[in-house]
């Protein structure tokens, strides 16, 4: 099996700006939000590697459509299948209709954690854009593709958002990308 090695950057984000209304009935607040993108950055890299590799793992889980997830993530003590990796993989598929890998093979993820868990820079949420992006890639869809781009809302408030990047006004809970913003320098000292 050939392998392709696909590596992904997943940048932090920070609210410039927020304004929340009272929650409604769901009990989710909507919100109008300036989503800016930061250099801080997980890497994630996606590959298909062979079954044997796949059973070797101590964390490789099988999404609905069979294909053998192997994902490393740091330390972070989330179940593969809890994570938000391993659901933008099985939903993608999902929502395609497409296996990722071969019967004979599976996929190989590896998140190199640079942002910090918890802190509301949206790292979880960065992570499975970018393995949206790299599912994309391996199924040759376009990272614009109407399936993809509703998957993400249904991923996560934020994970719309990292699939455009950059300076972004977002509606609804979070999830409605409203309009791109242009880029403008501003310097920022995140406190930990």
């Amino acid at each position: 099996m050939t392998a392709e090695r696909l590596v992904f950057e997943a940048p932090a984000k920070v609210n410039l700006c927020l304004a929340v209304s009272y929650p409604p009935r769901d009990g989710y607040h909507l919100l109008d939000s300036v989503f800016f993108e930061l250099p801080l950055a997980d890497s994630v890299c996606v590959e298909r590697i062979s079954i044997d590799d796949v059973a070797d793992h101590p964390a490789a889980a099988a999404t609905a459509a069979g294909t053998l997830v192997a994902l490393e993530c740091g330390a972070l003590g989330i179940p593969t299948q809890d994570n938000l990796v391993f659901k933008a993989v099985d939903g993608f598929e999902r929502a395609v209709g497409v296996a990722l890998a071969p019967e004979d093979g599976g996929i190989s993820i590896a998140v190199d954690k640079r942002i910090p868990a918890g802190g509301g820079l949206g790292g979880g949420s960065s992570d499975a854009a970018a393995t949206l992006r790299a599912c994309c890639a391996l199924a040759g869809l376009s990272e614009g593709d109407l399936r993809v781009e509703a998957l993400a809302r249904t991923l996560g408030a934020d994970v719309a958002f990292f699939l455009h990047g950059g300076t972004a006004l977002m509606g609804g809970r979070g999830d409605l990308f409203e309009e791109d913003l242009p880029p403008f320098p501003l310097p920022l000292v995140l406190m930990g």
